[in-house]
């Protein structure tokens, strides 16, 4: 890529200020109104990817809750039976 030679640019303008304002104001929104788009088209690609993350990751803990509750209730008859069997190798 080639640096732009701004005061061959100048010259070829015949050095007028007012051609060279509008041409300046006239980049400047083009490269504003672009990089406009650009922030925008980010923004919405980034909100969806932290979306669907986010969804990903609540699918995640509910499936993983589940698995909690049934392990507990597994637990918890199984310690019940352990009781009872306790309680006939005592009497």
């Amino acid at each position: 890529m080639t640096a732009i030679n701004w005061q061959e640019v100048i010259t070829a303008l015949g050095g007028n200020t007012a051609a060279l304002a509008i041409a300046a104001w006239l980049i400047k929104a083009l490269i504003s109104k672009r990089l406009e788009t650009d922030v925008e088209r980010f923004k919405i690609e980034a909100k969806a990817g932290a979306d669907a993350e986010i969804e990903r990751v609540k699918s995640f803990l509910i499936r993983a809750s589940r698995v909690h509750e049934r392990q507990l209730d597994t637990l918890t008859k199984l310690y019940r039976h352990f009781f009872e069997a306790s309680g006939h190798f005592n009497s």
